[in-house]
């Protein structure tokens, strides 16, 4: 073992020096490194570093240009996005404001239906009318406007993206180009419907059935005070009544005597039964008050008038068909000695004849002390007029006796046949116009079936083959930016260490789609439509005029969820129309346009915001038909650095035309469907180009 250096402390033998060759000149024999081994380390590492630098700066300026033509295409097709918008809430405003329309023409005819209301159901149909015409004017506008705009998107989509690589341009770097949309004309077919609605047979319809619905109202009218009048004739004093008649004269059960405190569920039986059980009874309980012959020939006669009113009132009836309509017959008692004579009371042979002295002699009964002769038979009171029979010197019978009877109680209000005749005459009126009525309602029904029938056929109207939009820039926008070439202008890139790096003139292409806007999927192109209107005239809205707005606001709104929504809507607006009840024709013929909707299956549009997201460019060129990319690859190639949006343009077979329409273009005035009011749909191009 040796302890110490091979050759001495500071000296090297010659043989190790030697062996070590050129790296004597960066190795010291002690192992450490020579002063100019470090410098050479501190040159390479500078040299590195400049280098890293200049690299990163060279990198970071090419990777801009792909940025910048991300960015326009993004903004080429914000362009779209924006038109888009535009086109959708025109497309729903005309689709709902064509079913507002005709919901409000079956309002009128459900209106219309409804008694005394014929006049406010022509004027709803006259408001569907209006709407249903405003919606054809503004669709022709809006179609209008619309075609104005779609030509001029190619020109606006490469005028915006061009501003947006503009705005990137430096001291340094200066980039030109533009986006292109693809199709690069028009391939919609995204004509709004603007044929106007004929609503003629629904207004003749409506007509129609506002006259019949107001004979109903004329007829009801009478029904009803006909009732009114029979029941308080039975059921209430004034003084008297026929049920506190019969009560008190005859003592007859509850049962047989019903009370009805009101005229709901009374009809023309009840006084009918209560008459039957009253004549009876009477008849039964009847007996002379004294001795006397005059008072038994009074008691024969009120006998003889008490059995004829029973016989006579159980040939009436009360009967009310399923229909409404009713059959009914009170019969009506004489109320005096000329009305009696029309009764078999006079024509009957019902009173016993003796031989008076050889006469033949007419008696109130065999009881009568005159009746001692020879029994002849029967006579009627008829015959005693006649002569053929004489009147008794000792009762004095005659017509008049019988006569007095109902005559005594019919003219004085305390009589039972007093209020019996009135309820006698009521039942009459009552008869005649509840069927008078019933009639009139079967004629509604049928207007309402054709009215059903006009209102699908309305409906079937709107059922156009739904707008296909597909505008220039539907499929996507593509992008193309240019770089001239450069040197670096940074002050760490100028050393005399190291070379300033040189960018080369450069291109990229990138390209955008429309994607929905999965961020807020409660928020659709219509949020916010009504809101001014809202404001500012919702004041001015009472009540139908307000309910119709309601009506197309909630449609508006519905729109990109289909109008299976539709039905429950109409259903919510004919319930809060006055005057329709349950059970009426109104009320059905309510039934029956709401099952329409229902059935009608109008198909839903999606309206949900879109925004512009980045694709591969082969997806939309391979869309747009570009087989040849060769050929594509070439033209791009061969722009100048400083390519303007007309070149880029001119290289994917594209010319733009500059046809921009006014700063403020207003499409369309869209009316307020029920209101003179209307909302100017303006779009500001600046913002739609991302000017401001």
């Amino acid at each position: 073992m040796k302890v110490g250096l091979v050759c001495g402390i500071n000296k090297a033998s010659t043989l190790q020096r030697r062996s070590r060759g050129p790296l004597n000149l960066f190795l010291q024999e002690t192992g450490g490194y020579t002063s100019l081994a470090v410098v050479t380390s501190l040159l390479v590492s500078l040299s590195l570093l400049f280098g890293m630098v200049g690299a990163s700066w060279y990198v970071a300026k090419a990777n801009k240009t792909q940025a910048i033509a991300d960015s326009a295409a993004l903004a080429g097709q914000n362009v779209i996005a924006g038109y888009a918008t535009v086109a959708q809430v025109l497309d729903a405003c005309v689709l709902s404001m064509g079913i507002t329309g005709v919901l409000v023409g079956g309002a009128g005819l459900i209106i219309s239906a409804v008694p005394g209301l014929s006049a406010a159901g022509a004027q709803t149909v006259q408001t569907a009318k209006t709407i249903l015409d405003a919606r054809a004017k503004f669709a022709k506008s809006a179609n209008s406007g619309l075609q104005k705009i779609e030509v001029s998107l190619p020109f606006l989509v490469a005028k915006n993206s061009a501003d947006v690589i503009k705005a990137n341009n430096t001291d340094v770097l200066e980039y030109s180009g533009a986006a292109i949309p693809f199709p690069q004309t028009s391939q919609s077919k995204f004509v709004l419907d603007e044929s106007p609605q004929d609503v003629g047979k629904l207004e003749d319809l409506a007509g129609k059935m506002g006259e019949q619905s107001d004979q109903v109202a004329v007829a009801q009218q009478e029904v009803d005070d006909a009732l009114l009048e029979g029941w308080q004739a039975d059921c209430v004093d004034n003084p008297y009544c026929l049920y506190q008649r019969a009560k008190t004269l005859s003592h007859i059960s509850p049962s047989n005597n019903p009370y009805y405190a009101s005229v709901d569920g009374w009809n023309f039986g009840v006084p009918l039964f209560r008459a039957r059980a009253y004549y009876r009874a009477r008849y039964m309980a009847e007996q002379p008050q004294s001795s006397s012959v005059e008072e038994a020939s009074k008691s024969a006669a009120r006998t003889a008038f008490y059995e004829y009113a029973f016989n006579k009132l159980n040939e009436g009836h009360y009967q009310q068909h399923e229909d409404g309509s009713v059959d009914l017959d009170l019969p009506s008692l004489p109320s005096n000695t000329q009305e009696l004579k029309q009764t078999e009371l006079y024509t009957k042979k019902m009173w016993p004849v003796t031989s008076v002295n050889g006469v033949p002699t007419i008696h109130y009964s065999l009881s009568c002390p005159a009746a001692k002769g020879t029994y002849l038979g029967l006579a009627s009171l008829a015959d005693l007029d006649a002569g053929i029979v004489q009147e008794c010197s000792i009762c004095h019978f005659k017509t008049s006796d019988v006569g007095k009877t109902p005559a005594a109680s019919t003219s004085i209000d305390n009589g039972f046949e007093h209020y019996w005749a009135t309820i006698v005459r009521a039942s009459k009126r009552y008869q005649a116009a509840k069927n008078k009525q019933v009639e009139a309602e079967k004629q509604m029904k049928q207007t309402a079936q054709e009215g059903s029938s006009a209102f699908g056929e309305a409906l079937d109207a709107l059922k156009v083959n739904r707008p296909k939009l597909c505008p220039p820039g539907a499929w996507g926008c593509v992008s193309l930016v240019t770089r001239k070439s450069m040197s670096a202008k940074a002050p760490v890139l100028h050393s005399s260490l190291i070379k300033a790096p040189a960018l080369p003139a450069g291109m990229a292409i990138s390209a955008a789609v429309l994607a929905p806007d999965a961020a807020d999927k409660q928020d659709n192109v219509l949020s916010h439509l009504l809101d001014g209107f809202s404001l500012k005239h919702e004041g001015l809205l009472v009540g139908l005029s307000k309910h119709i707005c309601t009506v197309w606001g909630k449609l508006l709104m519905s729109y990109e969820d289909g109008y299976d929504f539709a039905a429950q809507v109409a259903d919510s607006f004919f319930e809060k129309l006055e005057g329709v009840a349950g059970g009426t024709i109104a009320h059905m013929l309510q039934d029956q346009l709401v099952g329409l909707i229902e059935d009608t299956g109008l198909k839903p549009v999606n309206l949900q915001a879109r925004k512009p997201v980045l694709t591969n460019t082969q997806n939309v060129l391979t869309q747009a038909g570009f087989s040849g990319m060769d050929v594509l690859r070439s033209k791009i190639q061969s722009l100048p650095a400083d390519a303007t949006a007309q070149q880029v343009a001119q290289a994917m077979g594209v010319v733009l035309i500059n046809e921009l329409p006014d700063e403020y273009f207003t499409i369309a005035d869209l009316p307020i469907p029920g209101t003179e009011f209307s909302i100017p749909l303006t779009i500001d191009v600046r913002k739609l180009v991302g000017l401001i």
